[in-house]
């Protein structure tokens, strides 16, 4: 079963089971990190440059996050990008 996702530009994509596992788990590790370093979604936002309604729906998984973000997110976080995918079982199962 896939499901619809919504990027910023109005543009709707319908997503594979295993890239929604993928979007889970990212959004799960990005809140737990946030979580660890005791920030709230508005101070990363503020000072991440990311905008708060990407940061939640990031978490949240509602999106599919761009690479920028990611990136933009790690280097707030100081956490290496290939760190944080490592750390997600289904970015090795997910067909890129």
């Amino acid at each position: 079963m896939k499901r619809l996702t919504t990027y910023k530009s109005g543009r709707r994509k319908m997503i594979s089971p295993d890239e929604m596992h993928f979007l889970v788990l990212l959004g799960k590790e990005f809140l737990a990190i946030r979580k660890e370093k005791n920030q709230s979604q508005e101070t990363v936002s503020f000072l991440s440059g990311v905008s708060l309604r990407t940061i939640i729906n990031i978490e949240k998984a509602k999106t599919n996050a761009r690479i920028q973000t990611i990136r933009r997110l790690c280097q707030f976080y100081k956490v290496p990008m290939s760190k944080l995918l490592a750390s997600l079982p289904a970015a090795s199962n997910t067909n890129c």
